[in-house]
């Protein structure tokens, strides 16, 4: 049965790595857990602006004077929010970047990472969406690692690494009667249970651990 990939609303053009061709990828804060608060608090910018009309001002060079109202400024600290402006979030270690804004969709612009995922919707046109992604179908998109979830939120789709295209990690295999591994002829295994050994198909060799998370790597 094939599978739906969406419609690339972005047509080519948007929400793109132009230097990889690999698409940026989307992610709810909710999928995240506490990585979500992470990213939300270290990635953080906040932006001044003019407490009497709202116009925005120079980033960290705040005036006497709004050149807008004329409004005399007088304490600083009046012309920031309670929340930021956007995020904007480093990940070296990785080679993660995230941006967003404060309606809680995370944008991965750039990673170490790879998975495939289905087009988003026209709201980030061109991205995949890493929440609807098993990395089964769809587009090669940036996505953030599993180490950015937790047994409670536990990653849904396999990782590969962008430099060298090694998988790294399957994610979790939901309670499947098959194989989740891509290109995978599909063997039938027990519903609900984890695989413990090599794939016959794939050769895919996934370790669980008491929380029935999956990690694999290919069998050499």
């Amino acid at each position: 049965m094939n599978k739906y990939q969406g419609i690339d609303y972005g047509s080519g053009l948007s929400n793109i790595d132009n230097l990889t061709g690999i698409r940026y990828g989307a992610i709810h804060a909710n999928s995240l857990a506490e990585c979500g608060n992470d990213i939300w608090v270290e990635g953080a910018v906040y932006l001044p602006f003019c407490p009497k009309c709202g116009f925005e001002l120079e980033a960290n060079e705040v005036p006497d004077l709004c050149p807008y109202c004329q409004y005399e400024i007088e304490d600083e600290s009046e012309c920031y929010g309670e929340e930021p402006s956007y995020i904007d979030y480093m990940d070296a270690g990785n080679g993660i970047r995230v941006e967003g804004g404060l309606d809680g969709d995370y944008i991965v612009v750039k990673s170490n990472y790879y998975t495939f995922a289905p087009y988003c919707s026209p709201c980030v046109p061109g991205a995949g969406d890493l929440d609807s992604a098993d990395g089964t179908f769809g587009i090669k998109c940036y996505c953030l690692p599993g180490d950015y979830f937790d047994s409670y939120d536990p990653c849904p789709y396999p990782v590969w690494e962008v430099l060298t295209d090694k998988l790294v990690s399957t994610g979790v295999l939901m309670e499947a009667t098959t194989c989740n591994m891509p290109q995978c002829d599909n063997p039938p295994i027990a519903d609900g249970e984890y695989l413990e050994e090599l794939c016959e198909s794939c050769k895919a060799q996934v370790l669980s651990d008491d929380r029935a998370i999956g990690q694999a790597e290919r069998g050499i």
